[in-house]
């Protein structure tokens, strides 16, 4: 029954026709456990609040970027951070405090690559190797960067049909010349070099796709479902959803992660196996300290297994 009803999306896609999935109130396929998890300020042994401001996940490493507050700073922040943390175990490999002379620095972590990690400071990007090390040269790792251009993702509207205005799509390059979309941040999808849709979706009132974040190879996407609300706690997440563009097909799945920790910030690594979360956790602090999970992404079934 599986493969006949494969032939028949085939056949519908093929004709221009998008297949719509099932409503995203649907449950989580998979609930994720954590391989391990662990508060920031505890493993780091740092004064002040410690504030995370993104995460990224080589082949070895999951690096965390962070703010230390301090009211008395000059700059009225503190100090910036880079961690470094192995991937298996979670122990602590290195601490870097990144400086620059910016009157009001920020420091996000913009990509990975198997062995390296893209930060950005102020308004300069940096490379680092996993000893947190910067390198010599700027490598953009696939998947990083948004396209932009206005008429870009004219091709994609016009196949879909959708009411989109084209100044609020997104579109990513993945493996093979095809794209991730994302549109009005109520579609979102995939399609080919063509800019024919492979795989549509599409979420009810006061809900958004958001946040997608890409394995360097382009095989694998990560989407945050959530509800899309104006007041806190915004963008909530409901749970996540799996494109797996892996083996020329194309696979979808949905989970949540266990626990109580809120995801601010998640990224898948660069090998696409594993998903790294840094957020608060309220579950066991009123303040809702910073802590970071590891999580070991669903294996996706091919066809007929």
């Amino acid at each position: 029954m599986r493969a006949v009803l494969a032939t028949v999306a085939l056949l519908l896609l093929l004709q221009g026709v998008v297949v719509p999935v099932k409503s995203q109130e649907q449950l989580a396929e998979n609930t994720l456990q954590a391989q391990w998890s662990f508060e920031l300020k505890t493993l780091l042994r740092l004064e002040g609040s410690v504030i995370p401001t993104s995460v990224a996940v080589t082949d070895a490493s999951v690096v965390v970027s962070l703010h230390v507050v301090n009211g008395s700073a000059s700059n009225g922040l503190g100090a910036m951070y880079l961690a470094s943390f192995d991937r298996k175990n979670g122990k602590l490999r290195k601490l870097h405090e990144v400086k620059t002379e910016k009157r009001f620095p920020y420091l996000v972590l913009l990509d990975a690559t198997s062995r390296t990690f893209l930060a950005e400071v102020g308004d300069q990007l940096t490379e680092y190797d996993e000893e947190l090390e910067p390198t010599n040269r700027i490598q953009i790792p696939r998947g990083m960067k948004v396209v932009l251009q206005p008429g870009v993702a004219y091709g994609w509207l016009e196949n879909t049909k959708s009411n989109c205005e084209l100044h609020r799509t997104q579109a990513y390059e993945l493996d093979g010349g095809r794209k991730l979309v994302l549109a009005c941040g109520q579609e979102a999808g995939v399609a080919d070099s063509q800019w024919h849709p492979i795989h549509l979706e599409q979420c009810g009132p006061m809900k958004a796709l958001v946040n997608p974040t890409i394995s360097q190879d382009g095989r694998r996407v990560v989407l945050q479902y959530v509800n899309d609300v104006t007041e806190p706690p915004a963008h909530n997440v409901i749970s996540y959803i799996l494109y797996d563009l892996r083996a020329g097909g194309f696979h979808r799945t949905t989970f949540d992660l266990a626990g109580k920790v809120a995801q601010d910030f998640a990224a898948v690594s660069a090998d696409g196996a594993v998903f790294a979360v840094v957020g608060r956790d309220w579950a066991h602090s009123t303040e809702g300290v910073a802590r970071l999970c590891m999580y070991q992404l669903p294996t996706v079934r091919s066809e007929g297994q």
